[in-house]
This record gives C-alpha cells, sequence and structure tokens, in this order.
C-alpha cells in the first residue's frame, strides 16, 4: 500500500521529487519502529503505537516540532489514501493533534535534587534495583539518548579505559567517558546481572526475564523515579538535558557537550546555553539585594 501511495503523490499528485523523498523517509521510519518495537505492520498500527513514536521522536531523537508535524501530515495523508482503498484500516492518526512549533527551553533537575535522588534513595540489591539505579545513572552521567541505553551490549563497555561506545543517529559511533563511580555501579550490576542469566553478552539493559525492554518500560521507570524530584516533565531527556546544562554551568565548552551528546551540529547544542542564561538571570534575581530596586521618578 505504502508503494501505492508514493506513486500516488508522485505522479497523480505531482509532488516534487524532494517532497517525495521525505514522505518515503517518514514512512520508513514508522515502518520501521512498528515492526522493532510491536511486531507490527503500517496497516495495523493503533493510537496508541503512533502516541509511543511520537513520544520516541521527541525524547530520543532531538525532533523539533516542525519536523514532528510534518511526519504527522505524512502518516495522515497516507492512512486517508489506504482507506479509501482498504475501508476497514484504522487511521492512527486520528485523535493526535501536531504539536505546536515554538522555541521551548529544555527542562531541567538541579544538581542537588539528583544528588539525593541518586545518593539517599533506598534502591534494592536485586537485578531490578541494581537496573534502575545504574540506568539513571547512565542517563545523567553520559547524557545517552534512550534509544542509545537500550542498544547498548556488554561488549560495548570498556572498562579499563574508563569509556563506552555508543550508537547514535544512523548508526555513528562515538564514545563517552565514565567516572569512576559509574564504573563501580556497573560493576555492582554485573554481578547481579551474570548470576540472574548465567552469561556476560547481549544488551545490557533487559527485563527480569531476559527479554529486550520496551523504550514505554524504561520511560515509566525514569518517570517513577523523577517523580521524587519537583520537576514537572519526568522523562529520560530530562536527565540528557540535565547532564547537558550541568556541564556546561561547570565550564565544559559548546563543542565538548556537542560530541558528547552525539549532535550532528552545534546549533542543537547552543539551546543549553539559553537554558544556562536563564538560570543565571533566576540566581541573580533571588539572590542580588538590589535586583528588584527600581529608579524612582
Amino acid at each position: 500500500m505504502d508503494k501505492r501511495f508514493i506513486q500516488f503523490i508522485s505522479q497523480q499528485k505531482g509532488f516534487s521529487p524532494h517532497t517525495v523523498l521525505a514522505y518515503e523517509r517518514d514512512l520508513e521510519q514508522w515502518r520501521e519502529y512498528l515492526a522493532s518495537t510491536y511486531e507490527m505492520n503500517l496497516l495495523e498500527a493503533k493510537t496508541e503505537q503512533m502516541r509511543s513514536w511520537l513520544v520516541c521522536l521527541v525524547e530520543d531523537y532531538d525532533l523539533a516540532a516542525a519536523s514532528i508535524a510534518r511526519k504527522i501530515s505524512t502518516l495522515r495523508s497516507f492512512y486517508k489514501f489506504s482507506r479509501k482503498h482498504l475501508p476497514g484500516v484504522f487511521d492512527p492518526t486520528s485523535g493526535i493533534r501536531a504539536p505546536k512549533i515554538g522555541k521551548r527551553l529544555p527542562t531541567v533537575v538541579s544538581s542537588e535534587e539528583l544528588r539525593i535522588l541518586l545518593d539517599e534513595l533506598e534502591f534494592s540489591s536485586d537485578f531490578l534495583g541494581r537496573r534502575d539505579h545504574l540506568m539513571l545513572e547512565v542517563f545523567y552521567q553520559t547524557g545517552m539518548r534512550r534509544a542509545e541505553l537500550l542498544g547498548l551490549k556488554w561488549e560495548d563497555l570498556m572498562l579499563d579505559q574508563n569509556s563506552v561506545r555508543v550508537y547514535g543517529k544512523r548508526s555513528k559511533e562515538r564514545w563517552i567517558p565514565i567516572s569512576q563511580g559509574l564504573i563501580r555501579e556497573w560493576l555492582l550490576f554485573q554481578e547481579v546481572f551474570e548470576k540472574q542469566f548465567n552469561t556476560m553478552k547481549g544488551p545490557i539493559f533487559v527485563q527480569k526475564n531476559g527479554r529486550k525492554m520496551d523504550p514505554k518500560i524504561v520511560y515509566e521507570i525514569v518517570n517513577h523515579y523523577l517523580g521524587f524530584t519537583h520537576t514537572e516533565k519526568r522523562s529520560p531527556h530530562v536527565l540528557r538535558h540535565s547532564f547537558a546544562t550541568h556541564m556546561l554551568d561547570k565550564g565544559a565548552d559548546l563543542q565538548s557537550i556537542k560530541e558528547l551528546l552525539g549532535h550532528s551540529s552545534l546549533a542543537a547544542t547552543q539551546v543549553y546555553t539559553h537554558t544556562s542564561i536563564e538560570r543565571i538571570k533566576s540566581v541573580y534575581n533571588q539572590a542580588h539585594p538590589r535586583s528588584h530596586k527600581t529608579k524612582e521618578l
């Protein structure tokens, strides 16, 4: 059906080759997500899968609202075309609203709240407790995306070199340095992992039964633990934002943060300068004795 749709917009609607290529890419991304995450095809999808994919685009791929709105538009057109030829097909875009296009500053959890969460909150010493604690530490200490974390395998760990290999967008490889504290957490989890499964191969972050974790489960775990902080938005990407912002606050340069985050351009990283400036303004307004003084005319 998707080939007929592409032929339709190309030959009958007269879309430009550039637009047709964009539609093909959107459909291919959607198809791959459904197949890998839900083992579904394009015509089996429901609204629940569509919402999950849109969250993934925001949380894991840093997509702007304009790009997401375009993808929704592509899929609306595809399912409208499909329903004309196959009336029983469900349109998963029904009830989906395109995001408002505007510039939003990233949500950040304070370093002190994260210290309390990671150092003082009680985590169990069993498989799930060690896994969840390590997951939070990895997100915050490396800034990696959710998809990157789920793609980590034991062979990607180079603890003797204090680094971990990550495959980002378009399978681009990068190495991220890790602290001694994070290495200790990884070694503690390694013990329970080996005891649980009698192996040290394959994905690092899995369910208790050894099966791969759905991205939604990772989101729910992070959402639960960030509930102990004061942040309203609670997701893996909030920890990624916090990593970048706190690095910048401590003097790291933008180019280094860009490389650690795996951004393709510096423009994507520059949003954190705005976050840092807003934080500085807030601190000044709260702390300086003359910040609220107005000149009498």
